[in-house]
């Protein structure tokens, strides 16, 4: 018998889903002894490889392919802090930071494989910024680029264009905006989302916040320091100004 076109993806797809439900399974089976944490770890992995064509060629084209195809539900219930910056990313839309991503011997919170976006949660308790720094380096020397929260600034912070932001005066906005950009994981994320995956021009901004144009002029360098300041390795450049005028100023040099 022949195969009709289109026969052998069908395979091909119906045999990565069958593998990922094993792989699922075995995972929701796991408890938290040391052995297991290393099990988890290979699992997660080998999902990774199932995945690998359709998650790079999302990220490729800016969008994010169907996330939840391992049970993350369970890492999150550990820690609250990686699920409130989840719901971030998702609130943005199809920004393609994926779960657990691992990289060399690493895992990282959230990785994007096409831009080498990383992005680390780090609680107080067990991070030596030290070793940290020593790893994004290696991780940057192949190209990657680790954006790190403190887990204390992964609370609730979202500000939109229905918010009652646009009827601040421009004092209490900017205050508002340094706060929110500076301060919180959501502001973080934002800042991620406009430099590297939106790109839209300053007056779109402006626009969208209901601002000034000089306010979203003000928008875009707070997004320029929250990404400066939340980065151990700082020898690679951020993005180019969203109106194509090449970099912007160094941050600093803009509130002088």
């Amino acid at each position: 018998m022949g195969s009709f076109p289109g026969m052998e993806e069908i395979c091909r797809e119906v045999y990565r889903q069958t593998w990922l439900r094993v792989l699922r399974k075995k995972l929701e089976a796991l408890g938290d002894s040391p052995q297991d944490f290393g099990r988890r770890c290979n699992l997660v992995r080998q999902a990774y490889m199932e995945m690998g064509d359709i998650v790079l060629d999302a990220a490729r084209r800016g969008s994010i392919a169907e996330p939840y195809f391992l049970p993350w539900e369970q890492s999150w219930e550990k820690s609250p802090p990686e699920f409130d910056t989840w719901w971030s990313i998702r609130y943005y839309g199809g920004v393609p930071l994926y779960p657990q991503y691992p990289i060399l011997n690493y895992f990282v919170d959230f990785g994007d494989p096409w831009q080498r976006i990383g992005i680390e949660i780090d609680g107080n308790s067990y991070h030596d910024q030290g070793k940290d720094l020593r790893r994004d380096e290696e991780l940057f020397e192949i190209g990657w680029k680790i954006f790190r929260i403190p887990a204390s600034q992964t609370r609730p912070g979202y500000l939109g264009p229905d918010d009652e932001f646009r009827e601040l005066d421009e004092d209490a906005q900017q205050a508002r905006l340094s706060r929110w950009l500076l301060e919180t994981s959501d502001g973080v994320i934002r800042a991620l989302t406009a430099l590297y995956y939106e790109k839209w021009t300053l007056s779109h901004y402006a626009d969208w916040y209901g601002l000034s144009e000089e306010m979203g002029a003000f928008f875009i360098q707070r997004c320029y320091q929250t990404l400066d300041g939340h980065r151990l390795v700082t020898r690679f450049a951020l993005p180019d100004d969203p109106d194509g005028n090449g970099p912007l100023k160094p941050w600093k040099e803009c509130f002088e």
